[in-house]
């Protein structure tokens, strides 16, 4: 898959529901985090999800605190039996990402 991160990713494993807003139906799925960055987010999900769609999550951070964030699905892999590995344009967010991974890259350099 091409690679088109504009900002470095930070690992977070955290599995989490997400709810779909854009199409009325209040579709709700669970998603495994793998990575997130302030603008983009790395998921798998047993479901297929449609590319465009707009989903409501409420991501856990590793100090446990939550941060509402909009999830746009930009790319989607088909992994056959293994379901589905997404990535995602983080839309409302974007700013309180941004300063968590500067204190989470701090916080990696300072335990070098």
């Amino acid at each position: 898959m091409e690679e088109r991160r504009k900002a470095k990713r930070m690992d977070l494993q955290s599995t989490i529901t997400v709810k779909r807003i854009d199409n009325g139906k209040d579709e709700e799925v669970s998603i495994d985090i793998k990575d997130l960055s302030k603008s983009g987010m790395g998921f798998n999900c047993k479901q297929e999800l449609e590319e465009g769609a707009i989903y409501q999550s409420s991501i856990v951070i590793w100090t446990q605190e939550v941060i509402p964030a909009l999830l746009k699905i930009v790319r989607k892999l088909d992994r056959g039996e293994n379901g589905y590995f997404y990535g995602a344009q983080l839309n409302k967010a974007q700013y309180s990402l941004s300063a968590i991974s500067r204190v989470w890259w701090k916080e990696a350099a300072a335990s070098r």
